[in-house]
């Protein structure tokens, strides 16, 4: 595991495990054109003036509100800057590029988010990038605001900063919930939480790793067939995650699998089954559903994979038919091209037999 990877889970991890986040974090994002081209620096000026004002400090500090900033924004930003008062604690670096919007769009899928400040210029060459289009899908469908201009976002912190806030309470019990769905482990203050989600460097151990599956509806029958066949394999895993129907689906025809079989103490102790759980409380356990696709359980899968708790993906894609939410399936197929995730990745039944 590198530093890197390390200092990128446990920022994740603060902010997710953190209830007072919930419905008070601030995403902030700035184009590349903006930070890197110099005939552009007076409009980076603006994004730093912006964050330096003291009106907008006091307002962070006056409604609790967390920042989360993509990784070359943060990067950008003076350091004296990250350690305002009012921002102490409350400052946190997300991954670069592409990684870090999806983690953005994560947090909006979990409820984290209550707005986004987007320092965006129409000359960006990343202005409609897969990235971008996902996290303007995730935004509108779960109604977080999305400001993509200095004008908007200078005139709504400035005129109507009640437009990112919220009344809505939630319970420890629900991100309690939301950790073990995403992290897979009930007791997270424990060192063996970050052990357990960090191994997986020995590709031949595999109840060191998570591995997610994920079908297209012209392709959920052939994922399931494939999965009884290497049911084995599968349930080896430390856990099984999956977009929605797909996890529904595969935990159903895994009871009636396990039902059906005599299965030896031997292979119990292999797939992790206590001997104290029934059939339903051990697939439970092992097999994890997301939301469905289009509602983000691609966007969840993808910032796992990113913040290295999801070591690989078998991804059963239907290329006959056409997808509405596009651009979240290549916002995974990114995450897994990125060298710090060191992700296997299959896209068809021929590299699922390899991988899995």
């Amino acid at each position: 595991m590198s530093t890197q990877q390390f200092q990128r889970y446990e920022i994740y991890r603060s902010i997710m495990a953190n209830p007072k986040s919930w419905r008070n974090t601030i995403g902030i994002i700035s184009c590349k054109i903006l930070r890197e081209k110099q005939e552009y620096n007076p409009l980076w000026q603006k994004v730093l003036d912006f964050l330096s004002n003291q009106d907008f400090r006091d307002l962070v500090k006056e409604r609790g509100w967390y920042l989360a900033v993509t990784g070359g924004t943060f990067n950008r930003i003076p350091n004296d800057m990250k350690k305002f008062p009012e921002y102490r604690g409350r400052f946190h670096g997300l991954a670069p590029s592409a990684l870090g919007i999806i983690q953005l769009a994560n947090l909006a899928v979990y409820g984290r988010l209550v707005g986004v400040a987007f320092f965006n210029h129409m000359e960006d060459l990343y202005a409609d990038s897969p990235q971008n289009l996902c996290l303007r899908r995730i935004c509108n469908h779960f109604k977080v605001p999305l400001l993509e201009d200095i004008s908007s976002i200078e005139y709504i912190f400035g005129n109507s900063p009640v437009a990112f806030s919220s009344n809505e309470p939630i319970e420890k019990k629900e991100i309690k919930n939301q950790l073990i769905q995403y992290y897979g482990q009930k007791r997270c203050e424990d060192n063996v939480f970050s052990e357990t989600d960090f191994a997986g460097q020995d590709r031949n151990d595999r109840s060191q790793e998570t591995i997610a599956v994920v079908a297209h509806d012209g392709m959920k029958m052939a994922m399931l067939d494939f999965c009884l066949r290497h049911a084995d394999d599968i349930l080896s895993y430390r856990r099984v995650i999956s977009t929605g129907t797909t996890g529904k689906f595969l935990k159903s025809q895994m009871l009636a699998y396990l039902s059906l079989h005599t299965v030896t103490r031997k292979k119990k102790k292999k797939w992790g089954w206590k001997s104290n759980e029934s059939i339903g409380q051990f697939l439970d356990r092992k097999i994890q559903p997301f939301e469905s696709g289009p509602d983000g359980g691609d966007v969840q899968i993808s910032a796992k994979v990113i913040d290295g708790t999801c070591h690989r993906v078998l991804f059963f894609q239907d290329p006959k038919s056409a997808h509405p939410h596009q651009v979240d399936i290549r916002l995974m197929e990114k995450a897994v091209q990125d060298p710090d995730t060191a992700a296997l990745f299959a896209t068809c039944e021929g590299t699922a037999e390899i991988i899995v």
